[in-house]
């Protein structure tokens, strides 16, 4: 039987890259799926509140997201993540645990140091700004709840010629989004 029949599927940030790989998966599956711009519903503003109730989800995805990991470094980039992935995130768990839904939490492996890979679930330790709001992030979720620990990529973007640069050298738990969508969907 498909668990997904029915229910209905809120998305924040699902205009973006993985948002647009996994709203059709959802809705093949049989969700309802509502997805807000973000001038509808700014996760980091206490409107949310109104944007959850209204809907009345069974699952809310919180896939919005400060992700520009060396832009996270300076002062502007560090105000707008902690904005978007503390204080939003924390808007977004309230909110869906206040109204009965569960949430799918897309953190990111930056949580982990990525010095040597294959880390248990208790070894986060953030080495920049990026991944330490992301981990905060996640202390909104409650045991109900999922949160994905994952690097995201469009098919086909890795590679030598790809990228000649990155933030630091890390282990990674990255996929293409296409493999990380279905997944959430299962």
């Amino acid at each position: 039987m498909n668990t997904l029949q029915g229910k209905v599927v809120l998305v924040f940030g699902g205009s973006g890259l993985l948002g647009s790989n996994l709203v059709p998966l959802l809705k093949a599956a049989g969700a309802h799926v509502i997805c807000p711009s973000h001038s509808e519903a700014d996760i980091a503003d206490k409107k949310i509140w109104q944007v959850v109730g209204w809907h009345k989800p069974d699952i809310v995805l919180n896939l919005a997201a400060y992700t520009n990991v060396p832009g996270a470094e300076s002062k502007e980039g560090r105000e707008e993540a902690v904005r978007t992935n503390i204080y939003g995130s924390r808007m977004v768990c309230e909110a869906a645990h206040f109204f009965g839904a569960k949430v799918v939490y897309i953190s990111s492996d930056y949580v982990y140091p990525g010095e040597k890979g294959r880390y248990a679930i208790e070894g986060a330790s953030p080495r920049c700004s990026y991944g330490m709001t992301k981990y905060i992030g996640e202390w909104f979720c409650d045991e109900s709840d999922l949160v994905v620990r994952t690097s995201i990529k469009a098919r086909n973007t890795w590679g030598a010629d790809t990228y000649t640069k990155v933030f630091h050298p890390v282990y990674t738990n990255g996929d293409w989004v296409d493999i990380i969508a279905g997944k959430i969907v299962e």
